[in-house]
């Protein structure tokens, strides 16, 4: 804080001391002895030791010394990595690193902390606890009027002087409400647009995902969904091509994945692989065969059988119609003929009142 609040200290100048900063407490961790006794100091000498009473204390030898030096060991390395990354643009390597004479001159009065800031937050949290009412330019005015300490400046001129400023602040004050009124629509005007924007984006990517999940449906009533192993091996036979054996399996995967939530059965090796396309073999992405794909497909067939056969044991009261589960007949009209199927049910829509 010492060098933070050192005027002449040039805030790219803090690059130096936030590596020194780093590098200290790198070696703190592995001379735990000569930092706990004071005799490593972190800038060097710039570093500002006020050696009273508490410091004192602090570096002489002590009975739990073997516990404090347990502590450091934790909490030091931990300061360390979160210097790092704090002051990681100021680092070798990092953004401020090399600048121009350029840059030095045009950030000469950037401020090396937020104390500034800060204290402008706290007394306006204070001026709005005394004055809950007050407008928001009002408390702008305070503000500026207290940070900027102007009636000490005021006070500096002679009293002709004093009434003429007075007399020229009042005068502006309908053209400084104005002004505070347009750059409040000005704000306004753009928060809306940005609040449109943002609905617009939410809007796109709500079309987006439903037109997937559209895609995934129209494929999977093109192809069907094939609810038994049996029925997986009917209709790869009776697919012509093996383009067309792997389009109708992963339209199968992506309809279970993204339109029934269907989660990978656990009990299977490799589990977190079962609704993926491909596989890592010799450090190089390969796409899976119709052959695997298959398997695949019959894993999470088989799995969603269990999680019907699961939720049917755990989910009861009356008032809840149990369909997940059950088998059902479906009777189809294939032209004159009617051809009765039997299906289970794996997992049922409920309505909103349910």
């Amino acid at each position: 804080w010492s060098l933070l609040e050192d005027k002449t200290v040039h805030i790219l100048d803090m690059n130096e001391n936030y590596l020194r900063l780093v590098n200290f407490l790198a070696d703190a961790s592995a001379n735990l002895p000569e930092f706990m006794s004071g005799s490593m100091q972190v800038f060097g000498e710039k570093t500002v030791i006020k050696k009273d009473a508490i410091y004192e204390s602090l570096v002489k030898d002590w009975e739990g010394d073997d516990k404090v030096e347990v502590y450091l060991s934790v909490g030091l390395p931990a300061l360390g990595d979160l210097s790092r990354k704090l002051f990681k643009d100021h680092l070798p390597g990092g953004r401020w690193e090399n600048t121009t004479q350029e840059m030095r001159q045009k950030c000469s009065g950037t401020q090396k902390h937020n104390k500034f800031s800060e204290s402008v937050f706290g007394f306006l949290d204070q001026l709005l606890r005394k004055k809950p009412n007050i407008s928001v330019l009002s408390s702008e005015a305070y503000v500026m009027f207290t940070a900027n300490k102007t009636k000490q400046w005021l006070e500096s001129k002679d009293e002709n002087k004093q009434q003429r400023l007075v007399t020229l602040a009042c005068r502006d004050m309908n053209k400084v409400r104005e002004n505070f009124k347009t750059r409040k629509l000005e704000i306004l005007q753009k928060q809306q647009q940005m609040l449109r924007e943002k609905m617009e984006k939410v809007e796109e990517l709500e079309l987006k995902r439903v037109a997937r999940l559209q895609g995934f449906t129209d494929k999977i009533i093109y192809y069907g969904l094939w609810q038994s192993i049996e029925t997986v091996d009917a209709a790869l036979r009776e697919t012509e091509t093996r383009t067309e054996q792997k389009e109708a399996l992963k339209a199968q995967m992506n309809f279970r994945k993204h339109v029934l939530k269907q989660t990978p059965p656990k009990t299977v090796p490799e589990y977190d692989r079962v609704l993926l396309f491909s596989k890592i073999e010799n450090n190089k992405t390969k796409d899976l065969s119709v052959e695997e794909l298959s398997e695949n497909v019959k894993k999470l067939v088989q799995h969603a059988f269990t999680i019907a056969d699961n939720k049917a044991s755990e989910v009861s009261g009356e008032h809840f119609p149990l369909l997940v589960g059950k088998t059902v007949s479906h009777k189809f009209h294939e032209g004159d003929e009617v051809v009765w199927y039997r299906g289970k049910v794996i997992s049922q829509v409920m309505p909103s009142h349910w």
